[in-house]
């Protein structure tokens, strides 16, 4: 049987409660295009409202009434239920956005949460997603619901795209004070993915190991003053913290690498000629990488080592 359509009622838009988002799956993006197509050829789909004991609520349609404000319209066509369910409405809200648009993974999230709210089983709760078009493998339930968990700061960086939903995950493992403090960092300095989980590792590493937060970690003399620095690139002060993390990480290590290189550079090696250390300064044996592409480049690369086996500095290197 099909279920009857939903009746289409002139309201005006004062008469809708906006503070109430407890349907909302769009996340905050930029409406420009959206208020020009309304603009341009109307609202192409009308908005469901709930008529409830404490008067209109938004069920879906969040950003098209946002648009129809800033083109100060007074009033909508919109789909109005009567007394409806939590979870019919929890459902119409899905499938009006799921079915419309491609889902960024916050609101994939919130899809899933509303979804889960009205079934008590993961089976229940994946065929009703299938049905209502949202694309979301049964495998990844728990961290989609988990993802939506998370405090809002971190929903907003996963959502600008700063940090991945993985990320934000591993955040969300954390103290709450680490995990705001770490993503506040991160919105900050804009570090690739893998500079953050390196800047991330350091960080719990260090604070584990002296047994106190990240906070505190991020809150030394040394970190503060490079977070403070007033610089427009934050790639040199990515570069600083992260170097300054290592340090504090691994001291020996750290300062082996600073000699290693020291003595490398004096070694005033062609363009090209590589010197390579250990892994970790752990064994005893270093790698020369000489590219070659003729006999002449042989014969310029055996004089190189020739005059290398007379610098002091490279003696200083092997003899570490």
């Amino acid at each position: 049987m099909m279920p009857a359509s939903i009746p289409t009622t002139r309201i005006r838009i004062d008469r809708i409660d906006l503070a109430e988002l407890r349907y909302r799956i769009s996340t905050p993006v930029p409406m420009d295009a959206l208020v020009r197509s309304i603009a341009a050829v109307g609202l192409m789909s009308p908005p469901i409202l709930l008529q409830g004991s404490k008067g209109l609520t938004i069920v879906s349609g969040f950003r098209r009434i946002s648009a129809l404000q800033r083109l100060e319209v007074q009033a909508v066509d919109a789909r109005l239920l009567e007394a409806n369910t939590w979870r019919r409405c929890a459902m119409l809200a899905v499938a009006d956005n799921a079915l419309q648009r491609p889902l960024n993974p916050m609101e994939t999230a919130r899809c899933l949460a509303l979804l889960a709210s009205t079934v008590d089983d993961a089976k229940a709760l994946g065929e009703m997603a299938r049905n209502l078009g949202l694309d979301i493998h049964p495998s990844q339930f728990q961290k989609s619901l988990a993802l939506n968990r998370l405090p809002e700061p971190i929903q907003r960086a996963v959502i600008s795209g700063i940090i991945t939903p993985a990320m934000a995950l591993e955040l969300g493992r954390l103290g709450s004070c680490d995990a705001l403090r770490m993503t506040e960092l991160f919105v900050e300095l804009r570090p690739s993915l893998g500079k953050q989980r390196e800047i991330l590792v350091l960080g719990r590493e260090i604070a584990k190991r002296e047994g106190i937060s990240i906070c505190q970690v991020l809150a030394h003399d040394r970190m503060l003053a490079i977070l403070q620095a007033e610089t427009p690139d934050t790639n040199p002060k990515t570069a600083e913290l992260r170097k300054a993390l290592k340090q504090r990480r691994f001291p020996a290590l750290y300062q082996a690498e600073e000699a290693f290189s020291a003595c490398r550079e004096k070694l005033k090696l062609p363009s090209g000629v590589q010197l390579l250390p250990p892994a970790q300064f752990e064994g005893l044996t270093y790698q020369f990488v000489l590219p070659i592409q003729s006999i002449s480049d042989l014969k310029n690369h055996r004089d190189t080592l020739t005059r290398l086996l007379e610098e002091p500095f490279l003696k200083t290197i092997l003899d570490r």
